[in-house]
């Protein structure tokens, strides 16, 4: 049989194109020689399309799979670095970066203290990314306030493509003195008598809640700005992003529950994760680390706030 005929008349072998990459040069032709009904007359040269891995392959942070998706998890700092990206693909990315600490109240029958916000938050599905290494920040959660002021939490970031900022600290009495909230990724939430005015942060994200009464405001939330304080009650923290690119839902970057003061109850937590007020004379909880949620805020005499939970970074993409 010619070579002329025989690419006209002879049957085509369909083969996975996933197949063909997995073999050898040596394999795929002896393969092509059994299948062919010419046991191998098939003429040179046979093109069996481009060779290499179909899909991204990276490494860096602590790998696990969910399906057909690969997923890097950076809880600490770390590098991602691609090796090889074929077919120019794109990677889903989450950044979260650390959430404020929850303000105190170290005196006797000061008001409640402002919840923590929470830190900046950015998802992108698609996020195209080049054979090259990229350096992660995780950044560390805010300390609660104690005897001295709460901290905002520190920016999270993947290389230079996205970048967070920390949540802002909630707003105290330290020192004989009220202090403002800050602004950050979220504002952390205000109090009445903290100048200036209602003393809540504001936020790239969301703002802070204000004092209002005796109450101290929320943390704002990466999902809503947070709730003012009521009364004597403390406001609840905004809240956070549900996103499963891990596998499975978890809320992200919800804000601090403000602090109550004598009789009242302490703002609820954001979200699962995030900080809830102290009642009263009670402390204000600290938030789950790589979250990016805030601490809550203090209740009233001689209680600390707090800690911001500490910020994580996500990178998911289809390997197989």
């Amino acid at each position: 049989m010619s070579n002329r005929l025989w690419k006209a008349h002879a049957p085509a072998i369909h083969i996975p194109e996933k197949t063909i990459r997995r073999m050898t040069d040596a394999e795929f032709w002896d393969f092509m020689a059994q299948m062919s009904p010419e046991k191998a007359t098939f003429p040179f040269p046979f093109y069996r399309g481009p060779s290499g891995p179909l899909f991204i392959t990276a490494t860096g942070g602590t790998i696990t799979t969910n399906g057909n998706q690969k997923i890097h998890t950076f809880t600490s700092g770390g590098t991602f670095q691609v090796t090889s990206n074929p077919s120019s693909r794109t990677v889903a990315a989450l950044v979260v970066a650390g959430g404020g600490g929850g303000g105190s109240t170290n005196t006797v029958g000061a008001t409640g203290a402002g919840g923590g916000g929470a830190g900046g938050y950015t998802y992108n599905a698609s996020q195209a990314v080049s054979v090259t290494s990229y350096t992660i920040t995780v950044g560390s959660g805010g300390t609660g306030g104690t005897t001295v002021s709460p901290t905002n939490g520190a920016g999270s970031s993947f290389g230079a493509l996205i970048s967070c900022t920390g949540g802002g600290k909630g707003s105290d009495y330290v020192s004989g003195a009220y202090h403002a909230a800050s602004n950050g990724g979220s504002g952390g939430g205000g109090n009445s008598l903290a100048a200036p005015g209602s003393g809540a942060g504001s936020g790239t994200v969301n703002n802070g809640g204000g004092g209002a009464g005796n109450g101290s405001g929320g943390g704002g939330g990466s999902g809503s700005a947070g709730s003012a304080g009521s009364g004597n009650n403390g406001g609840a923290g905004g809240s956070g992003t549900s996103n499963s690119i891990s596998g499975s839902a978890v809320v992200y970057a919800a804000g601090g529950g403000g602090g109550a003061y004598t009789g009242a109850t302490g703002g609820a937590a954001g979200g699962t994760g995030a900080g809830a007020g102290g009642n009263t004379s009670a402390n204000g909880t600290s938030a789950t680390a790589n979250t990016g949620s805030g601490g809550g805020g203090a209740g009233t005499s001689n209680q600390t706030g707090g800690n911001g939970g500490s910020g994580i970074v996500v990178i998911s993409y289809q390997y197989q």
